[in-house]
């Protein structure tokens, strides 16, 4: 069977289709109907034009379902390799039938092959005239392209989605998961290739560290006919070098060209590769991100944008230095930004995350990201299920803080909240308080009695008013304004006594460079876990006050508070994070006006973006590079508007830094590009210290950890590998050999090694991998 419907940009492409059935209880009457439409991503405007149109090909069985969901469909990579980014058009695709290979030519006609034993014409593809025009340069490169998690079919059981297939050449694989009415389940899996005649692609790293220098092979393939020509590459942009040279290729032959690369700054680097044969045959334009070196030094800058706001950033020495500033248009984007930051490890902190986002989604009138908030869902419950096996009394009260009631489709959380509201409830004491020691003073029992009943709900009445009347009694020993600000935030004492309380917690803020703070506690003051955080004193103090309209210092609070979160640590107060939360979801307006932000550095301009207050999830962040004195200026000013910024400066390493005690040395055998070698990291450690280690890994670089009982936890990440170690015994080096592949021959460097002793931290230069071709 063969038909001639117009031209998809002259590429060779292979389709298998086939339906697999789910399950034996699927009648087949109930199997799917699936239909792709691909648009073509590699034009042949010439082509296109001169080819007749035609109907799509259908590939069908008698079999129709109406209103089937299909559930996902995904389209990936599933190998490297052939071809470039290809099309078809309007490929209908019905169980029963199989197609063996779907063809185009560069002339622009369309066959499709359904004879298993036919083959194609191994050079149709290099004699016609349209394959001479030169070629566009290959520049979209992601590895998967497409989910769509919801489908409905029509009333004749087909569906269709079109996409833009990737520059990539290589097969990807489509998989659709469907389901009927009834909830029968089927499924299918198609795959396609995305192919040239001739091709060529630079095989470059994800990302290099300024000063790498590296061998940059670049790869030049024919698929139907042999081919004779020229490779050539040029780099600029963050790297220099260049390659290039004569090829001759076989049919299905491929060949290396070498060349060198070295990244000469920090920022965006571009290869672009040619192959030629007189004109182009084929182009394609890779990026590398070139990163700065050194110890990465952070500072916290923010606050209030009603007017305009100077910003002195600059650390001398520093070998690059960066600024992001990002501006929030109300609380929703500070929800949205944290849902972004604790990624893998949310903890219970989490469901404070999800219960924020959908309130003042709904308030905004704002669609939920879903996929988003389930996938946070998924993994807060992972976290709250191991921190609530055994948990004392104040731990169940930091857990609870963070836990609000989750919804009627989360058992298992509701689950673990009431065993944790039990647990609170059990380790109340017979005078009302809480406390964690048999020995301690009055105010750190106040204060964790004031956090305890806070984190209880209205349903346990009994030991809340057990609570309030403890506090009640104890509040001749309140002195100072941290305490006060607790017993009002556990809102378990009468109106009465709330004025006295509030005007103590006034009296002990501070005015210091234009913003309000909670000034500095006296020394014998205890927190409800050790000396109370920045970001705890903070929170806490504004909800002290969140019933007093007619303090304007309450915005400053907040501002000081978003002034301490950070895109990488949040707010940095450790369970007293989920008070930051409340306090910003209730006291941070939302933007009602467009709002333009300017960041300018020494009077020009560097920066511009708007805020819109339709979209009050979307944060504005501007980027700037280099140290000096920036301004950051809102048209027109609205109140209520807070920025923070992060300064990150690059510091050359000294051989200085390190953690007390402990000691890390890196070596390496002979390493080869594509080959296993050793890396060798010997550690010392004083007796009963548990150290973790963030071991840097080249772009690309394959990693084995061995098994060994000294080594109780590992990870490999794209750019490093993590290694936690059991407990030293006295005198013990700790020897770990890793197995690694190297994908680039070069010299390179990494991130900083990075290592954890208990609350100890540090940053040491790190290993220069030096690898052979």
């Amino acid at each position: 069977m063969t038909q001639q419907p117009r031209a998809v940009n002259g590429l060779v492409g292979t389709l298998v289709v086939g339906w697999v059935v789910v399950g034996a209880v699927v009648p087949l009457a109930l199997l799917a109907t699936l239909t792709f439409s691909v648009t073509r991503s590699y034009q042949q405007e010439l082509a296109m034009a001169s080819a007749p149109p035609a109907d799509p090909v259908e590939i069908y069985d008698q079999t129709k379902s109406e209103g089937q969901d299909i559930g996902s469909i995904g389209l990936g990579s599933r190998g490297t390799g052939r071809g470039g980014g290809g099309t078809a058009a309007g490929i209908k695709i019905i169980r029963g039938t199989t197609v063996q290979e779907l063809r185009v030519d560069a002339g622009g006609t369309f066959a499709n092959r359904m004879e298993p034993d036919a083959e194609p014409e191994p050079e149709a593809v290099a004699k016609t005239p349209a394959a001479r025009a030169p070629a566009r340069v290959r520049q979209w490169f992601p590895e998967a392209f497409l989910w769509r998690p919801s489908l409905v079919t029509d009333a004749d059981g087909l569906a269709s989605v079109d996409v833009r297939v990737p520059d990539a050449l290589t097969d990807w694989r489509v998989l659709a998961l469907a389901h009927d009415r009834a909830g029968h389940p089927t499924g299918g899996l198609h795959t396609f290739a995305s192919v040239l005649p001739v091709s060529v692609d630079p095989l470059t790293p994800g990302w290099l560290y300024a000063g790498d220098t590296l061998r940059l092979d670049t790869r030049a393939s024919a698929m139907g006919a042999p081919f004779r020509g020229e490779v050539r590459v040029e780099m600029d942009g963050a790297v220099s070098g260049s390659a290039g040279g004569p090829v001759e290729l076989q049919p299905g032959g491929s060949a290396l060209v070498a060349g060198a690369l070295r990244a000469e700054r920090v920022g965006t680097g571009r290869i672009r590769a040619e192959v030629l044969d007189g004109a182009r045959v084929d182009g394609a334009e890779r990026t590398v991100d070139v990163r700065p070196t050194g110890r990465p030094v952070e500072r916290q800058l923010g606050g209030n944008l009603t007017g305009l706001r100077k910003l002195d950033v600059r650390a001398a020495g520093a070998t690059t230095e960066t600024l992001s500033v990002r501006v929030f248009p109300g609380p929703l984007a500070v929800f949205r930004a944290e849902v972004d930051r604790v990624g893998q490890r949310p903890g219970p902190y989490g469901y404070a995350l999800i219960a924020g986002v959908q309130a003042l989604s709904a308030k905004a009138g704002v669609e939920v990201d879903h996929d988003a908030l389930r996938t946070l869902r998924i993994r807060a419950l992972q976290d709250l299920v191991r921190a609530t096996r055994s948990p004392s009394g104040l731990e169940a009260a930091r857990l609870l803080t963070g836990l609000p009631e989750p919804g009627e489709d989360d058992p298992l959380a509701r689950t673990a909240r009431d065993r944790l509201i039990r647990a609170l409830e059990h380790t109340q004491r017979g005078d009302g308080t809480w406390t964690d020691r048999d020995r301690t003073s009055a105010q750190h029992v106040i204060v964790q009695t004031a956090a305890s009943g806070r984190a209880l709900p209205e349903s346990s009445r009994g030991a809340r008013i057990r609570a309030s009347g403890a506090l009640e009694r104890l509040l001749p020993n309140v002195d100072d304004p941290y305490t006060a600000a607790w017993v009002l935030a556990s809102g378990l004492v009468g109106p009465s006594l709330r004025p006295q309380l509030q005007e103590r917690v006034v009296e002990g803020l501070e005015e210091l460079d234009g913003r309000w703070r909670l000034r500095a506690l006296p020394s014998d003051v205890r927190g409800v876990s050790g000396g109370p955080t920045h970001t705890e004193r903070l929170a806490v103090a504004w909800l002290a006050l969140a019933d007093r309209d007619d303090l304007p210092l309450k915005g400053d609070l907040l501002a000081e508070l978003l002034e301490s979160w950070s895109a990488t640590s949040g707010f940095a107060g450790g369970w007293a994070d989920a008070l930051a939360l409340q306090a910003l979801q209730e006291g941070l307006p939302s933007l009602d006006q467009a709002v333009t932000v300017v960041l300018e550095r020494d009077g020009m301009e560097v920066g511009r973006g708007a805020l819109d207050p339709a979209q009050p999830n979307q944060p504005l962040v501007l980027l700037a590079d280099g140290g000096g004195s920036y301004t950051l200026r809102a048209q027109p000013e609205v109140p209520g508007l807070v920025f923070t910024s992060t300064h990150t400066a690059w510091m050359p390493f000294t051989g200085d830094e390190g953690v007390a005690g402990v000691d890390v040395e890196v070596s390496q055998g002979p390493l080869h590009a594509g080959r296993a070698g050793r890396l060798k990291l010997t550690v010392a450690a004083p007796s009963g210290a548990r150290v973790t280690l963030h071991q840097g890994i080249p772009a690309g670089t394959v990693v084995e950890v061995p098994l060994r009982p000294e080594i109780v936890g590992s990870e490999v990440f794209q750019d490093h590998v993590e290694l936690v170690t059991r407990p030293f015994a006295a005198g013990t080096i700790l020897e770990i050999d890793l197995t690694v592949t190297p994908m680039y021959a070069g010299r390179m460097q990494t991130r900083p090694l990075h290592v954890e002793v208990g609350s100890q931290t540090a940053d040491a230069a790190p290993h220069l991998w030096d690898v052979a071709p």
